[in-house]
């Protein structure tokens, strides 16, 4: 399912950067071009640096970018961004402030605004951009890629976003009360630099889900203290984080072409469904599209029910 996942990206990533970005390419994108990687670090503007892997191709030019930051580790990405390079793209792919080989702690949404905004400054001052950056990520990194378009920066060019967290707000809470399935396991899975995923699964989760009072379950559970988790219990009496976490009214996505995909099975979906409705709004509908299929946040099938999907499946793009 995961290569399945990643066949579905590349697919819709392709069909929305080759529509927009395809001027920016050079005539030998169908070609499998030498590829050249390389690791760099981009400073942010509290001077944390910021672990950066670069996949381009090994030629002299000036190409478009793609560009992903994410908190579940850059390394085990290379093969994936050769596929990109290979093809006339730049692909930046960042470990998020706090993850893995970045500087810094990481606190869910709340520095990616100015982190993206320093990522995007450096990508445009690079002598092998030619200015044109397309953005896409699944869940958090979706949320990362969205969020590119709410800072000074120029936002990029062409965001693809699946299940993305569209609304911090929303996805942290519903009607007014926790996701605290999501928000208790989510916030453990990146607890730290890097949490190995087995240990993650290997989590009697059964009877950590019932371990009460809330706000101390992070030490009952995994006897880790994880103040984010804390802060998303605390804000559960009514603020809701509002003012500290961002919001979809930041988004400047007007010259933006915006390729939203979501799961009707999916946490996220009510989110995406009124992010989508705003950027239609934003900018007249011209460049925002949506993709909604019967799966859930990790491209399962559909759960056994009476409804009929038809026959619907996800083809290897890549074979």
């Amino acid at each position: 399912m995961k290569e399945a996942r990643r066949s579905l990206h590349i697919f819709l990533s392709a069909v929305l950067f080759a529509v927009i970005l395809s001027a920016a390419v050079p005539s030998f994108a169908q070609e499998k071009n030498p590829v050249k990687i390389e690791e760099v670090s981009i400073t942010a503007p509290d001077g944390v640096k910021l672990a950066t892997i670069v996949a381009r191709p090994d030629r002299e030019g000036k190409f478009p970018t793609i560009i992903t930051r994410t908190s579940y580790g850059s390394d085990s990405m290379k093969k994936y961004m050769q596929q990109f390079a290979q093809r006339g793209y730049v692909y930046v792919m960042q470990d998020v402030r706090g993850r893995y080989n970045s500087e810094g702690v990481f606190v869910p949404f709340v520095n990616e605004i100015p982190d993206g905004d320093a990522t995007l400054r450096w990508i445009r001052s690079q002598p092998w951009s030619n200015g044109v950056i397309g953005a896409r990520g699944h869940s958090y990194l979706g949320f990362t890629s969205l969020y590119l378009s709410a800072g000074k920066e120029t936002p990029p060019q062409a965001i693809f976003a699946s299940d993305p967290v569209a609304s911090p707000m929303g996805g942290l809470y519903t009607n007014g009360a926790m996701n605290h399935h999501f928000d208790y396991y989510w916030a453990i899975l990146v607890d730290g630099k890097g949490r190995d995923l087995q240990s993650v699964i290997s989590i009697d989760w059964e009877h950590v889900f019932t371990l009460l009072p809330l706000r101390d379950a992070d030490q009952l559970g995994v006897k880790s203290e994880i103040s984010y988790y804390k802060q998303w219990v605390d804000w559960a009496n009514g603020s809701f984080g509002k003012g500290i976490l961002p919001e979809t009214s930041q988004f400047n996505c007007k010259d933006t072409a915006v390729l939203l995909v979501g799961g009707w099975f999916d946490l996220f979906c009510p989110e995406v469904l009124k992010l989508y409705s705003r950027l239609r709004t934003q900018n007249s509908g011209e460049k925002v599209k949506l993709v909604v299929g019967p799966f859930d946040h990790n491209y399962s099938p559909p759960p056994e029910s009476e409804m009929d999907f038809g026959d619907w499946k996800i083809v290897d793009v890549t074979a």
